[in-house]
């Protein structure tokens, strides 16, 4: 049990390492947009980080950091989503329902077919044969019923006597 929670934490911290250093990765491969920040950690358009002064200096740049991963990272996953995913599985589903058509569709249409005939006939013989059952069990009822009914009243009669 302890090595399961061990591995949990550990892919945890995996995760928090991963993704902070992937915020960093996406900061200095926009070095252009960050030109435009007031605080001037970046010189002269390089990606050359000075180093920060004071704690105020490391807060300012960790929310820059936040601010343009929160701006960046929708826009390179929805660019890696439609040039990348998107496009090959298209590709798997064309090839996919090709295959379909060209090997399993015409077979599998011939047994739904014979299916549906023998279905078919199975239902209209099990349908004439329950209209008959129900139309001698309905005769039967009517014939017992009265009987019930005085055999109810009469043990109830009995019962109040």
């Amino acid at each position: 049990m302890e090595i399961t929670i061990i591995k949990k934490k550990n892919i945890i911290v995996s995760f928090l390492i991963s993704a902070f250093l992937l915020s960093f990765a996406f900061v200095f491969a926009q070095g252009n947009q960050l030109n435009n920040f007031s605080n001037g950690s970046f010189k002269n358009g390089t990606n050359q980080i000075e180093i920060p002064r004071d704690l105020k200096d490391i807060e300012n740049m960790g929310d820059k950091v936040i601010e343009t991963t929160k701006i960046l990272v929708p826009k390179i996953i929805k660019q890696i989503w439609e040039e990348k995913i998107l496009p090959i599985w298209q590709k798997m589903w064309d090839y996919a329902r090709n295959l379909w058509e060209k090997h399993f569709a015409d077979s599998f249409n011939n047994f739904l077919k014979q299916l549906e005939e023998w279905l078919g006939v199975t239902f209209k013989e099990r349908k004439e044969l329950t209209k008959e059952k129900f139309e001698k069990e309905k005769e039967e009822f009517t014939k017992e019923a009265p009987e019930l009914g005085k055999s109810l009243w009469e043990k109830l009669w009995e019962l109040i006597k």
